[in-house]
């Protein structure tokens, strides 16, 4: 029996033995690649998998390659591995691939702005994660050189910029007018300099592409959802279009489920566990809730709902603007409910 396995630079085919008998490459173009990655996102199969599994009986690890062959989840699969680079594709090659599926994402197939939002804020958490990742496992290995510089710049993207740009301890602390007490500073040759770099570099290209994928929202926004823009900021009004699933959507639920929106394990766990109650979802994210006293939140909490309830159902049926008299009965209200705490 054969087994069909498809990677992010081409498609195999295995024999019992896990040897590669037969392979289809995929063009070595950064937005080829992208288009088939985009195909297998969406279900797809490829012209390459159809065209390799012509007249076989096969075993495959997808769902959606079910049509050409029989699905398994076979111990083949999990085991077979081999690199990219044996095949001439390099990791630039992947993350180029990669920055031109998440534009692809954000494209979309469809005409309505508020779609092509919704991608781009779930391209911008998916790179969010990814970063986080990465600059974590940087810190990890510039640890092994100067434990103290790796400790003491906290900003990630400070740190990461100088990695790429200085990369060794002694230029770093010389250029950056850090000033360590003793610490150990262990050599680092040519060899782990130029891994440091480019590792450092291409994070640093993912960041500066993720500041570009939030300029765009930050851009389209207060067009798509003017008033839920103004309230809470043209991200966080993004963020939250896309877990209701639609501005429509949003603008139909209650300004408690809107409170909670975001929140839905804590309920669940309130609900079946009987734990604390949770008294904000995703609208902590802005700074009137998260910079606000612990005691004041929840109150917080329910009036900026409240005025996204009335926000949404503006920007989604009668377009009319009113964000700036929201924001200002918003403000009256905090006001309120600070006098009232202190009074307590």
């Amino acid at each position: 029996m054969n087994h069909l396995v498809t990677l992010w630079f081409g498609t195999f085919l295995l024999n019992e033995e896990k040897e590669v008998v037969s392979f289809r490459l995929f063009p070595e173009k950064a937005n080829e690649i992208a288009n088939r990655l985009h195909k297998i996102s969406e279900g797809k199969i490829l012209e390459e998998e159809r065209a390799i599994a012509e007249g076989l009986s096969l075993e495959v690890n997808e769902v959606r390659l079910s049509p050409i062959g029989k699905y398994e989840s076979s111990k083949i699969f999990k085991e077979f591995v081999i690199s990219s680079e044996e095949f001439g594709f390099s990791n630039d090659l992947l993350r180029a691939a990669l920055e031109e599926l998440s534009l692809l994402k954000i494209r979309g197939l469809l005409e309505q702005k508020e779609v092509r939002i919704l991608q781009a804020v779930a391209a911008v958490d998916d790179l969010i994660k990814t970063i986080n990742l990465l600059v974590e496992r940087l810190r990890k290995w510039y640890l092994y050189y100067s434990p103290e510089i790796s400790k003491r710049i906290e900003n990630k993207e400070e740190f990461v910029q100088l990695v790429s740009k200085l990369t060794r301890p002694d230029r770093i602390i010389e250029n950056a007018g850090l000033h360590l007490e003793e610490g150990i500073l262990l050599s680092m040759d040519k060899k782990d300099e130029d891994l440091l770099k480019s590792f450092s570099v291409a994070l640093d290209r993912l960041i500066k592409f993720q500041r570009k994928l939030e300029k765009s929202i930050e851009e389209r926004m207060p067009r798509i959802a003017p008033n839920l823009s103004e309230l809470i900021g043209p991200l966080l009004a993004a963020r939250m279009i896309a877990k209701a699933g639609s501005l429509k959507k949003l603008a139909m639920m209650p300004s408690s489920t809107i409170q909670l929106l975001g929140a839905e394990k804590a309920l669940f766990s309130h609900l079946s566990e009987g734990k604390k109650p949770p008294k904000h979802g995703l609208i902590f994210q802005s700074p009137l809730i998260n910079r606000a006293p612990l005691r004041e939140r929840g109150s917080i909490a329910r009036a900026l709902a409240g005025k996204l309830a009335t926000a949404a159902k503006a920007d989604a049926f009668t377009h009319n603007y009113i964000g700036n008299v929201l924001k200002s009965d918003l403000e009256a209200r905090i006001r309120r409910i600070r006098e009232n705490k202190k009074q307590r």
